[in-house]
């Protein structure tokens, strides 16, 4: 069942999870620095309750400190779901920088993204199209990258 529909009803073990999030998310607010937090700083400072703390055991939740201003942060908790899938959840981060360039412009940027060292957590590039537009990416021999264009005629 998909989740934006009406008739989802979310399970109460995620709603609780969501709860916990809120709390977190409220915390890092509040602090004037942009650093990840330590489950133990939540535990310690009162922030997450002992019930909180024996819901995230129960459950085998995993929590992935993330600062507010990471883009990837809807990682930050993960629970696993009876039926051998799971749940991530976290905050959404601050909104993507967006660049747009016609397909010339485009093989440097995604040549220059693919040339930043890399972060300790992963890099993130979200490509959009028009309904009318598709591409093909492929490494070459030699490592470029080689990007065409397709236009979908209806």
């Amino acid at each position: 069942m998909n989740r934006s529909t009406p008739d989802f009803k979310m399970p109460p073990d995620q709603k609780q999870l969501l709860v916990v999030l809120e709390k977190v998310a409220a915390y890092q607010r509040s602090s004037p620095e942009n650093r990840a937090v330590e489950l133990d700083e939540l535990l310690r400072e009162g922030v997450l309750s002992p019930s909180d703390a024996e819901f995230l055991a129960s459950h085998s939740v995993t929590y992935k400190p993330h600062r507010r201003s990471d883009y990837h942060a809807l990682d930050m908790f993960r629970m696993p779901t009876e039926g051998g899938g799971c749940v991530f959840i976290g905050p959404g981060g601050p909104p993507l920088t967006k660049r747009h360039a016609r397909l010339p412009g485009f093989q440097a940027i995604v040549e220059s993204f693919l040339q930043l060292p890399r972060p300790r957590d992963e890099l993130l590039l979200h490509i959009e199209f028009t309904k009318q537009d598709r591409m093909a990416v492929a490494m070459e021999m030699s490592g470029r990258i080689i990007a065409t264009r397709m236009r979908i005629r209806r």
